[in-house]
């Protein structure tokens, strides 16, 4: 059943999740489009999607032609409430440590190539079982459930959406969708910094691949390599500072500053945002104040689950701990780099705390971490 909220205005329809409030990590959306491939596999695979997404939480992981990719859900619309539909796993096979291990691995596949052909493989030659080193959406989505001992398809790496959107594992997850705003369209529509982000690792994966003649297809995959390669360390160091990757934490700092800094963040008055916040509520009498006091505790929940897949913090502290143990067991200049990284990134982390804390402290409200 399509979710209504106040749409009187909208010029264009489109359809958006409502992920905050009914979305759960873990959760499949499956996904078509009106573009002749997706007609294609809905077509052969007698079935109503032809795209599987993860989601994570705050964001999405996929595998489309970019390779596999995380998203913003904010940024998530479509043409067709008829060609969405989001899958949850019963209740007998859930915990806090399934749904890590499923975000987790597909949190490792960043960065890995798409094959046409492994995906062809899933309607052609369903039972094949030599697998490359490659990814396509279902095969991310399965793999991801198999990681937490969960077999949701006959044969994991040769599957497809519809064998997921009739897997017995699941149930349907009602009245997800909604029409989407204008202002949600807008926002949409807009230049997504996460673009940026897949694209400095992908090229940063590529220049890896043409200096050591390897097929490394994501960043643990470097981990390994490197212990057993010592020799292409600095190489593989210069090549890691030279891609901008170092320098992606930037992009949010810089376009949203009130995220680190309490002031900022008091005199956030953005027209635009109130709008949509209003709307999302259902309630026009709100003003700047609830919107940033609802702002304020929406940054503290980035930080407040007890799992890695749901608290950003914590997501950067165990990686921390990974290069630093890297570090003091093989003395790599690429492990050092990135256990620096991650220890920005964790200082970003207490700034947007402090942050938000500061704003709940100026209206006099219990902080969420507490």
């Amino acid at each position: 059943m399509l979710n209504k909220k106040n749409t009187s205005d909208i010029k264009a329809k489109k359809y958006i999740l409502r992920f905050e409030d009914l979305m759960q990590p873990g959760d499949v959306i499956l996904t078509a489009a009106p573009t002749i491939p997706s007609k294609g596999i809905r077509k052969v695979t007698k079935s109503n999607f032809s795209h599987a997404i993860l989601y994570l939480g705050n964001s999405y992981m996929h595998s489309d032609l970019d390779g596999v990719h995380s998203g913003n859900p904010q940024r998530l619309l479509f043409e067709s409430s008829e060609h969405v539909k989001v899958l949850r796993l019963k209740q007998e096979y859930i915990s806090p440590q399934i749904i890590e291990n499923i975000c987790a691995f597909a949190r490792t596949q960043y960065g890995k190539q798409y094959s046409k052909f492994e995906a062809a493989k899933s309607v052609l030659t369903p039972n094949a079982l030599r697998q490359k080193n490659r990814q396509f959406c279902s095969r991310l989505v399965a793999q991801s459930f198999e990681n937490a001992n969960i077999k949701i398809v006959k044969n994991t790496n040769y599957c497809t959406p519809h064998e997921i959107s009739i897997s017995k594992y699941f149930e349907e997850v009602k009245d997800v969708i909604e029409l989407a705003t204008n202002e949600e369209i807008e926002f949409s529509n807009s230049d997504n910094p996460l673009n940026i982000q897949s694209n400095i690792i992908n090229k940063l994966l590529e220049d890896i691949r043409s200096l050591l003649g390897k097929d490394i297809q994501t960043l643990e995959q470097i981990i390994p390599f490197l212990i057993l390669n010592r020799e292409y360390d600095s190489k593989i160091t210069k090549t890691l500072k030279d891609s901008g990757y170092l320098d992606i934490w930037r992009i949010d700092y810089n376009k949203n500053p009130w995220r680190y800094d309490g002031s900022i963040f008091l005199n956030f008055n953005n027209k635009k945002a109130l709008i949509n916040f209003r709307n999302n509520i259902h309630n026009q009498s709100l003003d700047y104040d609830d919107l940033k006091i609802a702002m304020a505790y929406g940054e503290l929940g980035l930080f407040s689950g007890k799992t890695p897949s749901i608290n950003e913090g914590l997501r950067y502290q165990n990686q921390y701990n990974l290069y630093s143990d890297l570090y003091i067991k093989y003395h790599l200049d690429y492990f050092y780099t990135k256990k620096k990284l991650y220890e920005q990134l964790l200082k970003n982390c207490r700034k947007r705390i402090d942050a938000a804390e500061h704003v709940l402290n100026h209206y006099r409200l219990k902080n969420s971490l507490q």
